[in-house]
């Protein structure tokens, strides 16, 4: 890839929604040490409990994240659109990049090193506060994710419906599986199932509304903690 020219390199810093409101001598001191990098379609940019090099800002194309099951199945969480800063978080964690990214079509990004980040953030009190809040925040939805992503879907199912508002344990104005399946990323043919699991297991019952029937062992179901004598229908 060619080197951008400054120009270039500051327009797309600035579509960064963690970059927002900062000054421009702020963002001229990132666009100098941010270094533009072309991936090719399918090339990873970075795997799950790497050491961090640096974090990236996506330029144009397109980035999955996902991570690996214990059974050796990929979990897509997240797609990363161009504007989109992404592995930021790991540069404060000792346990490395928390998901495996990937180039989805060819791909433009702009890093930054992990050494030359630190040094600009102890040196400017204003670009360091900006990005401390924003990483919190992005850090916790991202945990969020991951833990969603690594569930199967009888459990994602189970704490979606403890968490609906509910009256004497029925949900009040339960979604049409529809909406359930689009909330949770998954089909709707895949929620009915996992529901038809949870009622045949006595968890809940559909008749003559959706309600839950067995509380706490809906709470096993969905932390995965599986009953001592779990259901065989489960």
């Amino acid at each position: 890839m060619t080197a951008k020219s400054e120009p270039d390199k500051l327009a797309i810093i600035r579509k960064a929604f963690i970059f927002s409101g900062l000054s421009d001598e702020a963002l001229r001191k990132l666009v100098n040490i941010a270094l533009p990098k072309k991936i090719p379609k399918n090339d990873l940019l970075f795997l799950r409990g790497q050491k961090a090099e640096g974090f990236y800002l996506l330029g144009s194309g397109q980035v999955q994240l996902f991570v690996t099951d214990f059974q050796g199945r990929e979990r897509a969480f997240k797609i990363i659109p161009p504007g989109e800063v992404f592995g930021e978080a790991a540069l404060f964690q000792k346990n490395g990049y928390q998901a495996t990214a990937r180039a989805e079509k060819p791909t433009e990004v702009l890093f930054w090193p992990k050494l030359e980040i630190i040094e600009l953030l102890k040196s400017d009190g204003e670009l360091a506060l900006g990005m401390i809040g924003l990483l919190a925040h992005k850090l916790e939805h991202f945990a969020s994710l991951i833990r969603q992503s690594l569930k199967e879907i009888v459990p994602r199912v189970a704490e979606f419906l403890l968490a609906w508002p509910h009256k004497e344990e029925t949900l009040i104005d339960p979604p049409k599986k529809a909406i359930m399946a689009k909330a949770l990323g998954v089909t709707p043919e895949s929620v009915s199932r996992a529901l038809g699991r949870l009622k045949k297991a006595n968890l809940v019952s559909e008749r003559p509304r959706l309600a839950i029937v067995d509380r706490e062992g809906l709470k096993l179901i969905a932390s995965g903690e599986w009953p001592l004598d779990p259901p065989k229908n489960i």
